[in-house]
């Protein structure tokens, strides 16, 4: 089961593909809770003739999606650490990864830290040559920077999605300001060297708007509003992005994203 989600200025779709059969719901229709999302599907598909089975089946089904997928986010005590911080207090499963004895101290807040040794670090390196070419931006180099830019490889590596606060910056690649941008881009890269469509949105603060990322062109096409709950679309491995300096748009942003 994939969810797409699209918007126009007029109104906003979600497509649920399911073996022939597509559903749409207007924007109009809020469904904030979980249960009232799967509600709602659960009686379009019935109203349609789909054979979705009880509706206790149903619940057990997007329960199970939502036990499968894993969120991946940073270590960070800022906007990464905002992140990390939602999937715990939601009871999803994250992955917070680290380098050297970075974020330790967070393992005692019950996060469930991975720290990447230097041969996993030095494997990232070509990835961020390639991010940094696209963006023609010069490699960020301080005691730690390298090492957060290869670690942020590892954090986009195997994702199915990302989920990205930041701001818009530059002339070329991705257009994604400050270290956000290195990380968009090693995404974008990697989906193109696979021949997968991206799945990747970001909050622009100084818009306080989101964007979808369209590879066509390399441009960000704004929604009406936050992009539809990942565990929805069957994603089994998330990114969780953010940029260091978070302003209050984007803490409610991510406080408002459904994961």
């Amino acid at each position: 089961m994939i969810l797409y989600g699209y918007t126009s200025k007029s109104e906003r779709y979600f497509f649920l593909k399911i073996p022939s059969l597509f559903f749409r719901r207007q924007k109009s229709e809020h469904h904030s809770s979980f249960l009232s999302i799967h509600s709602y599907v659960y009686k379009k598909i019935q109203s349609r003739g789909g054979q979705g089975g009880t509706r206790r089946d149903f619940y057990a089904q997007t329960q199970k999606m939502a036990d499968d997928i894993v969120y991946v986010s940073r270590v960070g005590f800022g906007a990464d650490y905002a992140w990390s911080s939602k999937v715990l207090d939601q009871g999803q499963k994250g992955e917070v990864l680290g380098v050297g004895q970075n974020g330790l101290s967070l393992e005692e807040e019950g996060f469930d830290i991975k720290l990447l040794s230097q041969s996993e670090l030095d494997h990232a390196m070509p990835y961020v040559r390639q991010a940094v070419t696209s963006l023609r931006r010069p490699i960020i180099i301080s005691p730690y920077g390298l090492k957060y830019m290869q670690r942020d490889w590892h954090v986009i590596k195997d994702v199915d999605a990302v989920l990205a606060v930041g701001c818009f910056g530059g002339n070329h690649g991705v257009k994604v300001a400050e270290g956000t941008g290195y990380v968009c881009q090693m995404y974008a890269n990697l989906c193109k060297e696979n021949g997968k469509e991206p799945n990747m949105w970001l909050f622009e603060m100084k818009a306080c708007a989101w964007f979808r990322y369209d590879p066509s062109d390399e441009s960000w096409k704004e929604l009406e509003g936050a992009p539809m709950c990942p565990r929805l679309a069957g994603f089994k491995r998330v990114a969780l992005i953010a940029i260091r300096n978070l302003t209050a748009a984007g803490q409610e942003a991510i406080k408002n994203m459904e994961l």
